[in-house]
């Protein structure tokens, strides 16, 4: 639905400006008009509901944590991530999940699966970009170890662009409490 609603938003204004352009006048500012609007539609779309129902599936997570661990001893951050072999046009995220950061390690329990880097492991960590980048509206933030780079980037906020602000917090906040500086420049 993240992808579906934006895009029924934003197709009308394509098809509308391609059937109303004429060749013998292509200089029209109907059609032109009309056909600015797609991009401009779409990126408002998609960063309002690039993460449709990222509430539900946030609180949802939350209460199979609840029944399996009980109440949460570390504060828990709502994410996507991937690896980096993970590839998708669509969607940057390879599953969604907590983002905890237990003293001696960093644990995402997901939905479909639960990653564990040691702190003493991580060698780095800095923002880099993926899908949502592309239009402005997000990016990761990569926690670099030996036993395999994590990408993740903060859903906590229900719009992209909010979470793309908040992804700058989350390196901080990762890189205070790995206790690592990363002087490499970030995107």
């Amino acid at each position: 639905m993240g992808n579906l609603v934006p895009g029924l938003l934003s197709f009308p204004f394509a098809v509308g400006g391609y059937l109303l352009w004429n060749p013998d006048s292509p200089l029209e500012w109907m059609p032109i008009a009309v056909l600015a609007l797609f991009p401009v539609i779409g990126w408002i779309s998609l960063s309002a509901f690039g993460l449709w129902s990222n509430a539900a599936m946030r609180d949802e997570l939350g209460k199979r944590y609840g029944r399996e661990r009980g109440r949460p001893e570390d504060p828990l951050t709502f994410v996507g991530f991937a690896t980096p072999q993970y590839r998708s046009v669509l969607d940057p995220h390879e599953d969604i999940g907590f983002l905890i950061l237990h003293p001696e390690a960093l644990e995402i329990y997901g939905d479909q699966r639960t990653e564990h880097r040691k702190r003493a492991e991580i060698t780095g960590i800095r923002l880099a970009k993926n899908t949502h980048s592309w239009v402005g509206l997000g990016g990761w933030v990569v926690v670099e170890s030996p036993s395999g780079n994590l990408l993740i980037e903060s859903r906590e906020k229900d719009s992209l662009a909010a979470n793309r602000k908040n992804r700058v917090r989350l390196l901080e906040s990762l890189r205070n409490w790995a206790q690592i500086e990363n002087p490499r420049k970030n995107p």
